[in-house]
């Protein structure tokens, strides 16, 4: 089995030179302007990896479907794709352009050798799971966590995952789950809500959550939308203290969060804003962003605000590539895979 979490230092560019700075090299998300870039890069990326292109699936976030089970190609709709209770909705699976699997789902499972699961990450965590004779992907947030509260979407896709591993017969000693980039321990944020139901399902859970505050104050911060507490979230650690504390795993399962690099670097970010404000230069901005080796939503949408806020501040003139007004297209995707071999 093998696995991989790719950068924007990966893969090919041919991208329309105004738009190179968020998307470009790397990027694997197929938006109008990008679609060959998008489709050229996955495969590059996959070859670089020794990874075929096809057959092979790419996992689209949908909360709600689930693990999908994937069974031997050629695939075959509903047959070859099956959830819990078997009801997958046809509108779920398509086809890109070159023929690859689409399908929209929480997470993706197979026993199936040399069949790459892939996803495109910006800033949530992908979640690799490896064995000898199975691999499984999910894509990350506190939502896949077992949760007691009902009120709060209840996912278990990650106590799912694991089980199907464990009712294919796979010892838990032979299961090695990977933790990929995505949002760090200083930017995920979450509200009192989600706080209290990790809480409530696992007191270890806290241990992954720390008060939100001002850097130079220390003063708590409060969500803008009804005044709460906010959290911080350290994903990775979550994860690791949800499967290493599950009894009939406990002991044996590997977490590897070494590879968990931070989409968003926050400090960074602040060291070029106040650069660009200083100087009323907001390419400083753009360049940083561009500079940066992983794709982050937040990252760009904040980028974007505050170019905007200079260019209209010092009345400059539009930066070539941005977006203005208050919805934004958004950035590139980085591509993370894993395959039985």
């Amino acid at each position: 089995m093998s696995h991989f979490f790719s950068t924007r230092l990966e893969g090919i560019d041919h991208s329309d030179p105004a738009i190179q700075w968020r998307y470009g090299k790397g990027n694997v998300f197929p938006v109008a302007a990008e679609m060959q870039n998008a489709l050229d890069n996955v495969n590059e990326i996959l070859s670089s990896h020794h990874f075929p292109a096809l057959p092979s699936v790419m996992l689209e976030s949908q909360y709600s479907n689930g693990i999908i089970s994937i069974q031997t190609p050629p695939f075959q709709y509903p047959g070859s794709f099956i959830n819990e209770d078997n009801k997958l909705p046809f509108s779920e699976v398509s086809t890109d352009a070159v023929g690859r699997t689409i399908i929209k789902a929480d997470a993706l499972f197979t026993r199936c050798k040399n069949l790459p699961l892939l996803n495109k990450s910006g800033d949530a965590h992908a979640v690799v799971f490896e064995s000898p004779a199975a691999v499984g992907i999910i894509v990350g947030s506190w939502r896949v966590i077992s949760l007691h509260d009902k009120s709060i979407a209840r996912k278990n896709i990650l106590d799912r995952m694991l089980d199907l591993f464990l009712e294919n017969g796979i010892a838990p000693h032979d299961i090695r789950v990977y933790v990929g980039p995505g949002l760090g321990p200083e930017s995920y944020s979450v509200k009192k809500d989600v706080h209290d139901a990790l809480a409530a399902a696992n007191p270890l859970y806290l241990n992954a959550l720390s008060l939100k505050t001002n850097p130079d104050t220390q003063e708590q911060i409060f969500s803008t939308s009804d005044g709460s507490i906010k959290w911080l979230l350290n994903f990775p650690k979550l994860i690791d203290i949800a499967l290493k504390n599950r009894k009939d795993v406990m002991h044996d399962i590997q977490v590897d969060i070494t590879q968990a690099l931070n989409t968003f670097d926050k400090k960074t970010w602040k060291i070029a804003k106040q650069e660009a404000i200083d100087t009323a230069n907001p390419a400083i901005l753009k360049t940083a962003y561009a500079e940066n080796t992983l794709f982050s939503a937040r990252g760009y949408m904040r980028t974007v605000r505050q170019i905007n806020r200079i260019t209209q501040q010092h009345q400059l003139p539009l930066l070539e590539g941005l977006e203005t007004g208050s919805s934004y297209n958004g950035t590139g995707r980085c591509l993370n895979g894993v395959m039985l071999e």
